[in-house]
């Protein structure tokens, strides 16, 4: 009887010292009070009501967003957007990948329990496929006369297309060898580079080019200037400068250089191209230019108007492959990389165009009479692709 009495005092004292201890433990959430965060609101959009061909980022302004961008998400309907900086009160966005008439942007900012809405925003088109290339064959060359026809160079079988603005290709005729670049002639005619030592001029009634004019060396890249005369340089040639009788003149610069790309505009050369000798000092990739100085082609001195080097990581493995200049002397650089051209302002501020919305690559460029810029493709998805970029 003792035993069972000293075991059930002792069972006495473990219950008591068990419920008189006291654990921590967290407070449920649903007995805590409700903390109220700052709910995100968007008060304007820029450019206002829509992003026309041309804008490349569009500014959120609103309240109590996330302070950095990771903290951030935007969303224009359901296309996430790329941030490129982002406030309590602002965020800049690439143009989204979208075309709509009224579309919804969405901010997602950290920690805020509702989301901040703006709709409608209007998204107009800024890329389209151009001319119905779809037969996958090897495209060479582009030109644009007054009227914003495109004539397109089929390396394939020699052929030359005219693309009217809004309209399919039509077949106009064959060169006599294997054509690599086009340009307009004063008279309206295309003259046509064919890698030789010589240069064709295509009559659009007969269908057939003749020879035009003979050089010293092959060459391949070919533009006029105001005045007539017409610039020509091969891949690894110099650049020449023709007179309209036919006479011409190397300016012996670039016999170490291989080129990809030439344009003549608004009283410039441009070379684009890889310098095989370039010193320490020295672009070994990018963009050069002449002025022209007068009536008869002479030209100023080499001027450096994109080193290859400074446009960053991204773009360390990729190279230039042509360009075409606005009105106001603002570069855009085609190269063979997934963003496929640059936007070089005459300050030289790089920038990438269209981000995510043009297709790669571009093997040439050249810019139209309007706001409308050529892009030849590498790859046989399919091959023009005319970009609005909303300046001459």
């Amino acid at each position: 009887m003792k035993y069972i009495i000293k075991m059930l005092i002792t069972f006495m004292i473990l219950i008591l010292s068990v419920t008189g201890c006291k654990y921590e433990v967290a407070e449920p959430p649903w007995e805590q009070d409700l903390v109220n965060t700052p709910v995100p609101v968007i008060t304007e959009i820029q450019p206002a009501d829509v992003a026309p061909a041309g804008i490349n980022t569009i500014t959120i302004v609103g309240e109590n967003f996330a302070e950095t961008v990771e903290d951030n998400k935007v969303y224009f309907d359901n296309v996430n957007t790329e941030i490129i900086a982002a406030s309590t009160n602002s965020i800049t966005v690439y143009r989204p990948n979208l075309v709509s008439d009224s579309s919804t942007i969405w901010v997602v900012s950290y920690n805020a329990i509702v989301t901040a809405k703006y709709t409608p925003y209007k998204i107009d088109p800024v890329m389209e496929r151009y001319g119905e290339f779809l037969d996958n064959y090897q495209l060479t060359g582009l030109a644009v006369d007054d009227e914003e026809n495109l004539y397109v160079l089929q390396s394939l079988e020699n052929k030359i297309y005219k693309v009217p603005p809004g309209e399919a290709k039509i077949y106009i005729g064959s060169t006599s060898g294997i054509p690599y670049d086009i340009t307009m002639a004063p008279d309206g005619k295309p003259v046509v580079a064919l890698n030789q030592t010589y240069l064709n001029k295509f009559d659009m009634e007969t269908g057939e080019d003749t020879l035009f004019v003979n050089v010293p060396k092959k060459v391949s890249f070919c533009d006029y200037d105001d005045y007539g005369m017409l610039y020509v340089i091969g891949r690894k040639s110099d650049l020449i400068v023709v007179s309209p009788d036919g006479s011409n003149r190397s300016i012996g610069v670039y016999t170490d250089y291989i080129i990809s790309g030439m344009r003549v505009y608004n009283n410039y050369v441009y070379i684009v191209g890889e310098n095989t000798k370039a010193g320490a000092e020295e672009a070994e990739f990018g963009i050069w230019r002449h002025q022209i100085l007068d009536n008869n082609g002479n030209l100023g001195n080499q001027e450096l108007m994109l080193d290859w080097a400074t446009t960053g990581e991204v773009y360390a493995d990729s190279k230039p492959s042509g360009v075409a200049v606005t009105q106001d002397g603002t570069m855009y650089v085609g190269c063979n990389n997934g963003n496929p051209i640059l936007i070089v302002t005459p300050e030289k501020q790089i920038d990438i165009l269209y981000k995510d919305i043009i297709p790669a690559y571009a093997v040439k460029l050249i810019g139209g009479p309007s706001h409308f810029i050529y892009m030849l493709l590498g790859t046989q998805e399919y091959n023009i692709v005319r970009i609005d970029i909303g300046n001459k």
